[in-house]
């Protein structure tokens, strides 16, 4: 050690050598302690961020993506729309019976397709031969007969009516009902 002059005794320079020696020093503190105080927050920085919100106060929605949820127009666009609750019954059910204000239906109704004509049977029915087309034809084939006539009616009368005919019809077959 270098001698120095000074007004200190043995005493009190090896107390303060002591007291020297069991001092914190630089290689026993942090980095903290190493850098510069404008690297740090200032208290009112510091007292900010503790009132600020932090992650754990924040619900799943803060966590997750934004395109996860509805846009403002989409979301009124649902706010607009036909809700559920505004329908009827049987729009969500699908159950007939749930329907209101029916009509009152014929018997067609409860009754099986298969008891009706089809719609290739009614246009075959409206071209066939009706009942009460067959009283006024009579088929008469004279063919290979000479001096035959073709029979075109046949009429049914009483004996006075048949009288009072005055020239019979050679091509009508008449019928006298009374004896």
């Amino acid at each position: 050690m270098a001698n120095y002059d000074s007004a200190f005794t043995g005493v009190q320079i090896d107390a303060a050598l002591t007291k020297a020696n069991s001092a914190t020093q630089p290689g026993d503190l942090g980095t903290a302690a190493t850098t510069d105080a404008t690297d740090y927050a200032t208290a009112a920085q510091g007292a900010l961020a503790d009132s600020a919100t932090q992650p754990g106060d924040l619900g799943t929605a803060a966590t997750t993506d934004a395109t996860d949820y509805a846009t403002a127009a989409q979301g009124e666009l649902a706010d607009s729309a036909t809700q559920p609750g505004d329908l009827a019954t049987v729009a969500t059910s699908n159950e007939y019976d749930d329907l209101t204000g029916l009509p009152t239906l014929g018997t067609a109704a409860a009754t099986a397709t298969t008891d009706y004509a089809t719609a290739a049977q009614g246009a075959l029915a409206d071209s066939a031969t009706q009942p009460g087309d067959i009283a006024l034809m009579v088929e008469s084939d004279v063919t290979g007969v000479t001096g035959a006539d073709a029979v075109s009616n046949i009429m049914s009368l009483t004996q006075t009516e048949y009288d009072a005919i005055i020239t019979p019809d050679a091509s009508t077959i008449y019928v006298i009902t009374d004896a």
